[in-house]
């Protein structure tokens, strides 16, 4: 990392990333095809907003050769002119991570956004802030659960945005910059994923977003108590390895079971002897190569659930 009267330039082994005094990119270079990745008519980076009213940036400088970066924007109030973020820079072998660390004059709550546009064709994705495809890839990915992130076609090139919100009590998080081959995106955010201690679950061993496991088909069945041997038998005459069973047919509640998120009970109209049952079928199963799945809503826990209450 370094910096000049008007340039700060980072380094990682995969690229060279620089923004000037004003907070605009100026350059995402990739060292192993020396190929500038970023649309000339590139916005600011850093983007400061609350009540939904964007702040204006006035100034970014480099702290300690690069490793901290100290971000003003104007308040656009009376009493309080300048509200003062302290962004840290981790320098890893492949990507860049941003941490806000301290802020200054700051209403709670507010978002730090960090936005780019690379001139980079290919494949957007719309949840992870993602382009890649062709010859290259980069990438903005969020590294705490409260951190959102996009990408949308604007102007005819791809806009990447990862929003970090400055919520009372809750340590804001990271952002992580990366750059690559077109074809290992999805190869980085693993490791991404592994370098920050991120959940990374896998599946069979394998990285769930690489398993095939996670991307083979599957029978989705609605049977009564008595038809679940005939159930299973027909994912075997399939030649399908898994019966997935939604979750009006394992859990209590009928079509009512997301109330119920993160605790559930084991429908006794389907399994008379609840979790008993419910094991017995997925051992059977088990026997003939065919795995048991139980829809869950796993992302979700309700607010009045015992694990929240």
């Amino acid at each position: 990392m370094g910096a000049n009267t008007d340039e700060i330039v980072f380094e990682t082994d995969a690229f060279r990333f620089s923004i000037d005094s004003r907070g605009h990119a100026l350059s995402l270079r990739r060292t192993a095809s020396d190929t500038e990745l970023l649309d000339p008519a590139q916005s600011v980076f850093f983007k400061l907003s609350r009540q939904n009213r964007t702040l204006e940036l006035l100034s970014v400088s480099s702290e300690n050769w690069g490793s901290s970066l100290d971000l003003v924007f104007d308040a656009g109030m009376p009493r309080s002119s300048e509200i003062r973020i302290k962004v840290a820079v981790h320098n890893r072998k492949e990507y860049l991570v941003f941490e806000a660390i301290e802020y200054k004059g700051l209403e709670l709550p507010a978002v730090l956004s960090i936005q780019l546009e690379p001139a980079v064709s290919g494949m957007v994705a719309d949840i992870l802030a993602v382009v890649h495809g062709g010859a290259d890839s980069v990438g903005l990915q969020g590294l705490s659960a409260f951190c959102s992130g996009s990408a949308i076609l604007e102007r005819a090139c791809t806009v990447l945005r990862v929003d970090m919100p400055f919520i009372e009590g809750i340590r804001p998080g990271g952002i992580a910059l990366f750059a690559g081959a077109g074809n290992c995106a999805l190869d980085i955010i693993g490791r991404i994923e592994e370098g920050e201690h991120l959940p990374h679950p896998l599946v069979e061993g394998q990285w769930a977003k690489q398993s095939r496991a996670t991307r083979q088909s599957y029978l989705v069945a609605h049977f009564a108590q008595h038809e679940i041997e005939e159930a299973v038998g027909y994912a075997e005459q399939a030649g399908l390895s898994t019966l997935y069973l939604p979750p009006w047919i394992w859990a209590t509640g009928g079509t009512k079971w997301y109330s119920s998120f993160g605790h559930f009970g084991v429908n006794r109209n389907v399994f008379p002897r609840g979790p008993i049952d419910l094991r017995n079928l997925s051992d059977s199963a088990s026997s003939r190569g065919i795995t048991i799945g139980a829809h869950t809503m796993s992302a979700w826990i309700s607010g009045d659930d015992s694990y929240v209450t």
